[in-house]
């Protein structure tokens, strides 16, 4: 029986370089998956809420009693959603590793997004009137610029690459964060009709501060946000927007009764304690 040949040599070596090279070629050429472009969709979504509960919780409050206590409830109910979500985003983003340069036309449009919010925060501190719907043109053209490119790969037919993104059982440190982050929220709900909101609001800011000194610890904020799933997004879609409504609400009217804040709060915690834990993993019940 003839031995067989060693797979060795300068042709097996040349083999191998040009199957890397197809590989390479492929990887370049990947665009970003319908996942990545839902999340991106999903991102877009939920900077134009927050852009809009922070200008409808500012616009139309004189300066003065009524504005300082606008101020007191955004910045309590929207700083640390959105800090959270600038956290959480960044590790999903790793998640799908794509690197994409965005186009001049995308920075101009954040520019005069960025121009027409802070024109609007300048009026209603100096007291201008302005048209209503001022406050809602710049959340809609900041979920335009941001929503645009992940809306154009979806409609494309073949514009996404296929990759599956499914729920997964998280790891003990990104569940405990999962369900800190409930518990944060919550108090921040719950306590928003109170007069010592302000010591709840400091001492979610501190605790978010201990948590971003561990960027990069298993139990940090990206790596949260890169072992979320779809379900865990939403869940957490639901808590922020729980909170923009609060704010909008307090900041605007006088529904939000202590009763009504606790409610929310609750709704906020077994939200993310239901979604800490599922899916479960095998062998559980």
């Amino acid at each position: 029986m003839e031995s067989e040949q060693p797979v060795t040599g300068p042709a097996f070596a040349a083999e191998r370089l040009q199957g890397y090279a197809q590989v390479r070629a492929r990887v370049e050429r990947r665009g970003p998956s319908r996942a990545y472009a839902l999340l991106q969709l999903w991102l877009a979504l939920a900077m134009a809420g927050y852009a809009g509960a922070f200008l409808i919780s500012f616009a139309g409050n004189p300066p003065g009693d009524a504005a300082a206590g606008a101020g007191t409830y955004s910045s309590g109910l929207l700083v640390f959603p959105v800090l959270l979500l600038s956290s959480l985003g960044s590790g999903a983003r790793e998640r799908f590793s794509i690197r994409t340069k965005p186009s001049r036309a995308y920075w101009v449009g954040y520019a005069l997004i960025i121009g027409g919010f802070a024109a609007l925060l300048a009026a209603s501190v100096a007291g201008v009137a302005y048209p209503w719907w001022a406050t809602l043109l710049v959340p809609v053209v900041l979920f335009v610029v941001m929503a645009a490119s992940p809306i154009r790969q979806l409609s494309r037919p073949g514009g996404c690459d296929v990759e599956q993104w499914t729920n997964e059982p998280l790891s003990r440190p990104v569940r405990r964060t999962t369900v800190l982050i409930g518990v944060a929220t919550a108090l921040l709900a719950a306590t928003s009709t109170q007069w010592w909101f302000p010591i709840t609001s400091m001492a979610t800011m501190l605790l978010l501060f201990v948590v971003l000194i561990g960027w990069r610890a298993d139990w940090g904020l990206p790596r949260t946000g890169y072992g979320w799933g779809p379900m865990h997004w939403a869940a957490f879609g639901i808590v922020i927007s729980v909170l923009f409504t609060l704010s909008v609400l307090l900041s605007n009217t006088g529904w939000i009764t202590p009763p009504i804040s606790i409610t929310a709060g609750t709704l906020a915690l077994l939200i993310m304690l239901f979604t800490a834990f599922r899916p479960r993993r095998p062998g559980r019940s």
